[in-house]
């Protein structure tokens, strides 16, 4: 845990210098920084191609933690210790071509953009049948 605190420190760190020239920039990094609250590490590239268009590829990361909201799910469970027990992690890959439709140059303002996105969510649990405990992949 602590070197994924070290490499998102470090990416974030490395996001926060944006330098241009006098031409717009070709290339993007971009960290988004909202699901850090969530604990998941987001990392876009954008790369302008020609005119208005642009491709854009995203990777997200979470490590395994507790399940969150606990609350809820232990209100329709009558054993507590699964809902404690459950570990989650996701993983995702995004890529997509944008077109910017404002009158702004590319990599800026609006755009429309069909993608495809593939995640890959696993739950980890311990579960006691028979008089023995397993951990067992939900998903």
């Amino acid at each position: 845990m602590k070197s994924f605190k070290k490499a998102t420190l470090l990416a974030l760190s490395l996001g926060m210098f944006n330098i241009y020239g006098q031409q717009a920039p070709k290339n993007i990094v971009k960290f988004n920084l909202l699901p850090l609250i969530g604990g998941t590490a987001t990392v876009e590239y954008e790369r302008a191609i020609a005119g208005k268009f642009s491709l854009n590829g995203s990777v997200a990361f979470m490590p395994k933690q507790s399940l969150p909201f606990k609350s809820l799910f232990s209100s329709v469970t009558d054993d507590s210790s699964i809902i404690n027990a459950t570990q989650l992690s996701a993983f995702s890959t995004t890529i997509e071509g944008r077109y910017y439709v404002n009158k702004k140059k590319v990599l800026e303002g609006v755009y429309v953009a069909p993608f495809f996105k593939y995640t890959r969510y696993t739950a980890h649990t311990e579960v006691e049948y028979n008089g023995a405990t397993s951990t067992k992949e939900l998903l």
